[in-house]
């Protein structure tokens, strides 16, 4: 089994709301995740791999699995760009 992606260290999360909000305590900054942001996340942080959580969203929302997967790749391109995120080794 691959190891999860998982938040830099410094980074915490909370749920506000229906938002989840990220807060880097080394940049001082944060972001701020919608209900499918924050979906895809936690889907990520329990382990799926981007099909997996792409397919979640796909059921949930009615949306193709290739527009979630779509979906999926960029926030996690944003996240890791945002040096919010790390890929495992």
């Amino acid at each position: 089994m691959n190891n999860p992606i998982k938040l830099r260290l410094g980074v915490v999360q909370q749920a506000v709301g229906e938002v989840l909000m990220l807060m880097d305590a080394n940049q001082g900054r944060y972001l701020e995740l919608n209900e499918t942001g924050a979906l895809i996340l936690n889907a990520l942080l329990a382990g799926a791999n981007a099909q997996q959580a792409a397919e979640q969203l796909s059921a949930i929302y009615q949306v193709s699995v290739t527009q979630a997967l779509d979906d999926v790749s960029k926030l996690t391109d944003d996240l890791i760009e945002a040096q919010l995120m790390e890929m495992p080794n």
